[in-house]
């Protein structure tokens, strides 16, 4: 059960990093990103699953090996696999983030855009400062895993039990502590409501008629930049028929 434990608990933190992407991606502007923000939660959630199934599996099987050698190497290799899994994942999602970011700071510089006022909030900023210490913390602690896992459950590194609360425990208190003090609700206060509110609001919104589809500040901004410059190379907005057509 411990082994188990060790195992499963991390994997939840590392789910909730991987679900924020998609929503910066999406307060931030689509456009940037390679992929289609629900993309972000399918892949990096459905792969964290795998690896958190191996991990379970590896270390059920050496927990109850007892005088089973046989067992014992089948559990360590499966739990190994699974901390490799998940540490490529963390990797491939922290590439994925760090171009998203650089192509919209490259596209910003060569062509500033109006910004959401919530991005540039203090809350926000704390927020995405916690996410970066969570990531990297979580990181540490998977790639210390592997070695430690390597090595067999009586190896040297397996029973320093100094280095393991160090880059085990500590680094998983870490990511806990400031995921919980600058919640993801801070950077999004609209998804902190609870989801039954949501539910009741969307369905006002049915009954009163007003069904328009909801777009994200960016999208708004951006049909409001296309206005302007359409206004200034010469054209007027037709309000009846929604179309763009020369001034008079």
């Amino acid at each position: 059960m411990q082994v188990c434990c060790l195992i499963m608990g991390p994997a939840w933190l590392a789910v909730g990093i991987y679900l924020t992407l998609k929503h910066l991606v999406k307060a931030y502007g689509a456009q940037y990103s390679y992929l289609p923000p629900r993309y972000y939660t399918w892949l990096f959630i459905g792969f964290d699953a795998i690896s958190l199934s191996l991990q379970a599996a590896g270390g059920g099987l050496a927990a109850g090996a007892e005088e089973k050698p046989h067992q014992m190497t089948l559990g360590n290799n499966l739990a190994i696999a699974g901390i490799v899994l998940q540490v490529v994942t963390l990797a491939i999602f922290a590439a994925l983030a760090v171009i998203y970011f650089a192509r919209r700071y490259r596209h910003e510089k060569a062509q500033p855009t109006p910004q959401n006022p919530q991005l540039q909030t203090k809350r926000f900023k704390c927020f995405l400062i916690a996410l970066a210490i969570a990531f990297v913390t979580m990181f540490i602690r998977c790639v210390y895993r592997i070695p430690e896992l390597s090595g067999g459950w009586s190896s040297p590194l397996m029973m320093d039990e100094g280095l393991f609360i160090a880059l085990d425990n500590v680094m998983v208190l870490i990511a806990m502590i400031v995921l919980t003090v600058c919640h993801p609700g801070w950077g999004f206060p609209q998804m902190a409501r609870p989801i039954i509110a949501r539910k009741k609001k969307n369905l006002g919104r049915l009954e009163e008629g007003k069904n328009a589809p909801i777009i994200s500040f960016s999208e708004d901004m951006r049909a409001k930049v296309q206005v302007e410059e359409s206004k200034k190379a010469g054209y007027t907005e037709d309000v009846d028929s929604a179309s763009m057509r020369p001034s008079k």
